[in-house]
């Protein structure tokens, strides 16, 4: 084997050596990872719950563009927040957008067919 071909050989093991040691990640720093995370998530179901908590302030004082933005915000921290949706809605069909509201709430009630609430806020909106 000559030295041009032995370079090649010993990049490819330094290069496979390499990989290995920075894919075996230490348990510790895959938990703190996994810590990260979950600190993560936290704080973005706290940023939503606040600005889903300003936007029902903002819907209640009949200010609807800022209310749209702030629930807008708050469901896209938390997709899972039906409230903000709901309220969302809500904020549509104030602003004259009644079908964007019946798109929303048909979304929620997929994805939860039992609630009452979206069922009725839809059978209104159909009805206009």
């Amino acid at each position: 084997m000559d030295n041009k071909s032995r370079g090649k050989t010993s990049d490819r093991l330094n290069l496979a050596e390499l990989l290995n040691r920075k894919n075996a990640l230490p348990i510790s720093s895959s938990s703190e990872s996994i810590n990260q995370q979950d600190a993560i998530l936290e704080l973005r179901r706290g940023e939503s719950q606040t600005l889903f908590e300003q936007g029902l302030y903002e819907l209640k004082s009949s200010r609807f563009a800022d209310a749209l933005g702030s629930l807008a915000a708050a469901s896209a921290l938390d997709p899972n927040n039906a409230k903000a949706k709901i309220n969302l809605a809500v904020v549509f069909a104030e602003l004259g957008l009644r079908q964007k509201a019946i798109d929303i709430l048909e979304e929620i009630l997929h994805l939860n067919p039992d609630d009452e609430l979206v069922k009725q806020n839809l059978d209104v909106l159909k009805e206009i």
